[in-house]
Parts: structure tokens; C-alpha cells; sequence
């Protein structure tokens, strides 16, 4: 855990209030902060999704940046993550039940909760 769990993309200065904002409510629902938590600027305006991705020891959770809709993937049902990364754009990819797939301009924010990721589906026990 880090002692702040929100990493977001350099030079979007909006994007920390929003996050905070979503972290906040995650919070107070939950009554436990993320793991690590990451705020997401779509690669591609209108197409991709903006919000905040959080990674708790049992739940990856995505919420958009209108805070209204939300995405939860259980770590007991993903079976392989993966990050991509090209110049224009990076994708993090997790297949399990359902697969989804979250294209962002930056990888930055991505990496720490990727690691993260993949540390917990390794090892679940080891971590939370």
C-alpha cells in the first residue's frame, strides 16, 4: 500500500480533483482505501472510458469519471492481465470471466497498479 494510492497522469491537472473526489466515495463505501489507484485519460476522446481504477485485495474496480457508472472485476475470476504500451496510447487488458480492456493516453498512472495486479492474482494470500 502506498501512503498515497491515487497515481495520475502528469500534465492533466483535472484529473487529481476528480480522482480524489472518486476515491473519496470509493472510500466511504468501502470504509478502506485501494491498494493503489489510478486515474484514467482516455486515448481516445468519446470512444474510450475516463474514471479512476482501483485495486482492492479482492476486487479490481473501475468507476467512470461521472462517478455514476461502475465496472467490478473479482480477482478470484481474472485469469492474465496485461499492459500494452505504444507511443499514441497504452492498454491494459484483464481476461477472466468477461474480458475488458481500458485504452488510456498515458501508461504512467498504469504501471504501479499493474504491478500490483499482477502481484495479487500471483500471490492473493501475500498481499491485503
Amino acid at each position: 500500500a502506498r501512503s498515497d494510492p491515487l497515481v495520475v497522469p502528469d500534465g492533466w491537472i483535472d484529473a487529481r480533483p476528480i480522482g480524489e473526489g472518486l476515491l473519496a466515495s470509493l472510500e466511504r463505501e468501502r470504509g478502506e482505501p485501494p491498494l493503489v489507484c489510478a486515474y484514467l485519460k482516455p486515448a481516445r476522446v468519446g470512444r474510450d472510458r475516463e474514471g479512476l481504477l482501483a485495486l482492492y485485495s479482492d476486487e479490481l474496480v473501475f468507476v467512470t469519471a461521472s462517478g455514476e457508472d461502475r465496472v467490478v472485476s473479482r480477482l478470484d475470476e481474472i485469469a492474465w492481465v496485461e499492459l500494452r504500451r505504444s507511443v499514441l496510447s497504452s492498454h491494459l487488458r484483464v481476461v477472466g470471466t468477461d474480458e475488458r480492456r481500458w485504452a488510456v493516453a498515458s501508461a504512467a498512472p498504469l504501471v504501479p497498479l499493474f504491478r500490483s495486479l499482477r502481484q495479487l492474482i500471483a500471490n492473493p494470500r501475500g498481499c491485503g
